[in-house]
């Protein structure tokens, strides 16, 4: 039996032409959330993290 990884490198780059509003939206408010994270962290979990 074969396996066949994928990692997100392999799908890279992944972009849609005409994403629905929604989701541009959901991305905007991930990409927020995110930056409040990173300010909140501890620096070695930060790195842990990054990793």
């Amino acid at each position: 039996m074969s396996f066949i990884s994928e990692t997100p490198y392999s799908i890279e780059p992944c972009l849609l032409d005409n994403p629905p509003l929604d989701i541009v939206d959901l991305i905007a408010e991930l990409t927020g959330l995110t930056e409040q994270l990173g300010t909140r962290l501890h620096i070695h979990a930060a790195a842990s993290l990054a990793d």
